[in-house]
This record gives C-alpha cells, sequence and structure tokens, in this order.
C-alpha cells in the first residue's frame, strides 16, 4: 500500500469512529429528548442516522477507494485494504454504491414528510403509514445499483486499464481487486483505437436521471417548506409558539443537512464526470472525492444537534454537569468549613 493508500486508511477508519459517535449521540438525544409535537419524524431521524452509521461502517471494513484518470473512474478496494473476505466486501461495495440513492432519498422523504406535517396531512404522516416512508430507501437504492451491477461491472478491458495505470494496483493479482467502474472510451486488446463505450454510458445517463429526478424533487418540497414555514410564522393559527418555532428549527437543520452531501458529494462527483467525459480526469479528483465522502456521514448529525433546541440544551446540560457537580462539592465543603467554625467559636465561648 503506498503513503496515500495509508493514510487515506487511518481517515476512513477515523471518520467511522467519529460518524458512529456522532450518530449515536443523535438517535440518543431524539429518544430522551424530543418534543411530542415532532410525533413520527422522529423515527425517519432515527433511520437516517443508522444509515449514517452502517455507511461509516462499509469504510471501515472495506476502506473502498474512488480513482479518476482520464476517461475513466473506479470504485475499488482490494485485499490488503478489506477486512473482510472480498466475496463479501463486492457486495459491500455495491451497497455503497446504493447507499447514495439512500442518501439522496432521504432528503426527498424529509422534505416531503415535513411538508405534509406542515401542511396539516397527518394521515400521511402518522401510524403504519411510518413504515411505507422508511421502506422507500432500500427500494430506491435497488433501483439505483440495478444499473451498477450490470453495466458498471468488471470488464477486461477495464482490467486491462488496471494493470497497466492503476499504479499501486501494479502489483496485484486482479483477481484480489474487487471493483465497479466507468470509462467512457476503451480500447481492445492489441489495439491503440479508441472507441466509445456505449455500456457504461446507458449505465451511467441512467443513474445521472435518477439523481437528477431526487435532486429536483428535494428543491421543489424544500421551496414548498419554506413557504410553509413563513405562513405558519407570519399568522395566527392553532400551533402553539413552541410548535411553531420547532417547526422551523427542524426545517432549517434540513436544509443545512441537505447542503452538506452537496458540497461533499455532489458537486465532486459533477466535476470528476465532466473531466471523464473530456478525458481529462485527475487522480487528485479521485482523493478529494474518497475523503469528502467519508466525511459526509460523521458530520451531517451536527446541524439537528446544534440548530434543535431541545437537544442543543440536553448536550449543555450534560457538558455543565461535571462543572456543576464540582461547584456543588466545593459549595457543600465551604458550608461545612463553616459549621466546623462556628461550633468551635461556640465551644470556646
Amino acid at each position: 500500500m503506498n503513503n496515500w493508500g495509508c493514510i487515506l486508511s487511518i481517515i476512513e477508519q477515523s471518520l467511522s469512529i467519529l460518524s458512529f459517535l456522532t450518530n449515536s449521540l443523535l438517535i440518543f438525544l431524539v429518544f430522551t429528548s424530543s418534543p411530542k409535537t415532532m410525533g413520527s419524524y422522529k423515527y425517519i431521524m432515527i433511520f437516517t442516522s443508522v444509515f449514517e452509521m452502517a455507511y461509516g461502517l462499509v469504510h471501515f471494513l472495506i476502506k473502498p477507494e474512488i480513482i479518476s484518470k482520464d476517461s475513466y473512474v473506479l470504485e475499488e478496494t482490494n485485499s490488503q485494504k478489506s477486512l473482510i473476505p472480498l466475496s463479501v466486501a463486492r457486495m459491500l461495495l455495491l451497497s455503497y454504491n446504493g447507499s447514495y440513492a439512500i442518501a439522496l432519498i432521504n432528503f426527498n422523504i424529509h422534505f416531503i414528510f415535513r411538508y405534509f406535517v406542515m401542511t396539516g396531512n397527518a394521515k400521511r404522516v402518522t401510524g403504519k403509514v411510518i413504515w411505507i416512508w422508511l421502506s422507500i430507501p432500500f427500494l430506491y437504492s435497488i433501483f439505483y445499483s440495478a444499473p451498477t451491477h450490470f453495466l458498471l461491472h468488471s470488464s477486461e478491458s477495464m482490467d486491462r486499464v488496471i494493470k497497466s495505470e492503476v499504479e499501486y494496483l501494479k502489483h496485484l493479482p486482479i483477481e484480489d481487486v474487487v471493483y465497479y467502474a466507468f470509462n467512457f472510451f476503451e480500447t481492445t486488446e492489441n489495439s491503440t483505437q479508441k472507441s466509445t463505450n456505449w455500456t457504461n454510458i446507458y449505465g451511467i445517463s441512467f443513474m445521472m436521471l435518477v439523481i437528477s429526478t431526487s435532486f429536483s424533487i428535494t428543491i421543489i418540497f424544500a421551496a414548498k417548506g419554506y413557504f410553509e414555514v413563513k405562513k405558519l410564522s407570519s399568522i395566527a393559527t392553532s400551533h402553539s409558539s413552541a410548535s411553531k418555532t420547532l417547526q422551523a428549527q427542524l426545517f432549517y437543520s434540513l436544509v443545512i443537512q441537505t447542503v452538506i452531501p452537496v458540497i461533499l458529494i455532489h458537486f465532486p462527483t459533477t466535476i470528476i464526470l465532466i473531466n471523464a467525459f473530456f478525458g481529462i480526469g485527475r487522480e487528485v479528483h479521485g482523493h478529494i472525492l474518497t475523503v469528502s465522502i467519508c466525511l459526509f456521514p460523521a458530520i451531517d448529525s451536527l446541524p439537528s444537534m446544534i440548530i434543535i433546541r431541545p437537544y442543543r440544551l440536553a448536550i449543555k446540560r450534560v457538558l455543565k454537569y461535571p462543572f456543576r457537580r464540582r461547584s456543588s462539592s466545593i459549595a457543600a465543603s465551604n458550608t461545612k468549613y463553616l459549621s466546623d467554625v462556628t461550633s468551635r467559636v461556640a465551644t470556646n465561648n
């Protein structure tokens, strides 16, 4: 493993642990500090945190890396990095790809769910219907992962690229490398003539269509939710002031949580795809995307803990407890000391 591989391994393991800690804390806060007015939405929040913990666990176990160069992009793990057998690592690598779809649809669900709550559509967000909401990400993930499995799988032409161009994988037998990849322009064996790889283009086009649709839904319902938040805060309704404040805090924390993957995943992925199409991909782009994807589940829960007041206050109480306990101990010691002095003075008199 080269120097970058060692650094990346440390980063992935560290961020995986951080992801587990931050999301575990949020789950604890949701269970213990959520106001009753939050309703079924807390189960959506818990699902998202569990998903991000699982996402971090995949990073920890197989340490996937994205390699970008010229017209190809490679998502791989290998026998030197993976902590589990490659037969299992292959499935986790596919689920790693599908996790991107779950992250996308999760934000759709959050915004649509919040919109229904704010517009009073209780039947769509309460009771057993919550299980339908929670099942959508899994179905969407399968729908998104299918073209990856069938259209972006390993191939002889990509094997040749790995053995000839990916420096740190050259010494490994190709059987020890598990990957999914696309190459817009490929060459046949014993030829330097490049041809358009329509199979990969179909796969990427389908995935981009799914991503664009999901992103459009997020923008539409984010806008709808924003206007509903403004409407709730500007008119007299049956909602209490505390309920209105909570709705606004949930919405704005969700907006920031959505901006995080846009910056860390959507934007660098788009840059990589454009560069690959024009044949000007650079390895550093893959390095950046690999690290930014690791960072996403580790920090995505922070806006909820900072912006939503009940969670923020709960954290403050925990942080202040050691100092409050120490102050109480000091006060008790001072009281005892004064009591002893008073007793001695009284006895002497």
